[in-house]
């Protein structure tokens, strides 16, 4: 199994050797940022998902849709091979800890990414600070 998240991440670096700027349009329940980001004018989540490196989120959107589906039908980036979800991978697998725990109750503990991605609090996971705002650039 190919690690998909450090294929598209490697892909996302080589593309924005510079500066990126992020568009902050909401913070979610959980005190993450909701953001869009580009580089050089360009919508960045649409490119990586036409790429296919990336997948529509469609439980909270339509967007990047059409996308996905031609990245999809052309096979590109990781659509060269089988390909689950992020969010049913993580389903899938805590329907197996179900099964397999002591009287079916699993313990879910959080899972630290070493990705940078920004945090509610305005630093970025990585260990770089940002302050949110309505647009930031990095």
């Amino acid at each position: 199994m190919q690690n998909c998240d450090r294929l598209a991440a490697d892909f996302l670096a080589e593309r924005i050797e510079g500066r990126i700027e992020c568009a902050v349009a909401s913070i979610d329940d959980h005190g993450r940022s909701i953001a869009s980001c580009s580089h050089e004018g360009e919508d960045l989540s649409g490119w990586m998902v036409r790429e296919g490196y990336a997948l529509a989120f469609v439980r909270f959107s339509d967007r990047c849709v059409a996308e996905e589906h031609a990245a999809r039908a052309s096979e590109a980036g990781l659509w060269r091979a089988a390909v689950e979800a992020p969010w049913e991978y993580r389903a899938h697998r805590w329907e197996i800890a179900a099964q397999e725990a002591p009287e079916g109750c699993p313990i879910k503990v959080p899972v630290r990414s070493s990705r940078p991605t920004a945090d509610g609090r305005g630093r970025l996971r990585s260990g770089l600070n940002a302050k949110v705002a309505t647009r930031r650039s990095w």
